[in-house]
């Protein structure tokens, strides 16, 4: 059983390459988009700037979910209306259901919804104490959530694609069958690929400033800064390219084995 669960981790990190290379296309002109659609919220203020940022993100991850899940179910990328809207609306669905618990936690404890840093902020008026345990409150209620979900109801996804692919609660009698393997993939796969980007990213940040530093600051128009903040777009964009295609490599291949072993003979 390690022996394979080893194997199918190699061949998790192989599919998300083979993936990338095949959709390369469909991808960059994603990639595109979404970077060229980001780059103006860099220029607006307030809270609305984290808004479209994090709207932006999520429909650029549910995009490549949609395309992976297709491409894997089926041996190509297909863009079919109906299917991308039931696609579309079950991200949104298993979304909510990983963030809405602790948003309502905290508006029924504390008469506010927090979404963004600024929102923290404001409610803790500069309290460290608070601000800390609103952070962990947040953690202990979302992180078992997006356990629940990315590990028993995430083939709730690529089950849409087909057409007696079920509900929310077959997704669930799926991720029960495959509970093992899927915890393994997403700890040795998309968890790893993200903390390496994370790192990689703390690093290349000190590297932007420490290059800001040596020229000489931004520059006339700020020119240097609104180039460093490209990077930085398109950095993130990639980060949420690639996780996103392990990620549906990964719940693609649970749907497949979740099946087989559903419809198996006891």
């Amino acid at each position: 059983m390690e022996k394979s669960l080893s194997d199918s981790v190699a061949r998790i990190w192989k599919g998300t390459c083979i993936a990338l290379c095949k959709n390369w296309r469909v991808f960059a002109l994603l990639l595109v988009t979404c970077v060229v659609v980001m780059l103006p919220t860099v220029l607006i203020k307030g809270q609305v700037a984290g808004w479209l940022k994090g709207a932006l993100e999520l429909g650029f991850e549910c995009t490549t979910l949609y395309v992976i899940c297709s491409w894997a179910m089926r041996g190509h990328a297909e863009i079919a209306q109906k299917r991308l809207l039931s696609f579309t609306l079950r991200f949104v669905v298993l979304k909510l259901l990983i963030t809405l618990p602790a948003h309502l936690y905290f508006l029924f404890n504390l008469g506010d919804v927090i979404w963004t840093a600024r929102d923290m902020a404001a409610v803790s008026n500069g309290n460290v104490a608070i601000e800390q345990s609103i952070i962990w409150a947040r953690a202990m209620i979302t992180y078992p959530m997006a356990a629940f979900v990315y590990l028993l109801a995430f083939t709730w996804l690529p089950a849409s694609l087909v057409s007696d692919g079920g509900g929310f609660l077959d997704a669930v009698k799926r991720g029960r069958v495959v509970l093992g393997h899927n915890l393994v993939w997403f700890i040795a796969g998309p968890f790893v690929l993200k903390l390496m980007f994370e790192f990689t990213s703390v690093g290349l940040a000190e590297l932007g400033v420490s290059i800001l530093v040596a020229l000489g600051g931004a520059g006339a128009g700020l020119y240097r800064l609104y180039l460093l903040f490209f990077v930085g777009a398109v950095w993130g964009a990639a980060k949420v390219l690639c996780v996103s295609t392990m990620i549906g490599i990964v719940i693609s291949r649970a749907y497949l084995i979740g099946e087989q072993r559903l419809k198996a003979p006891v």
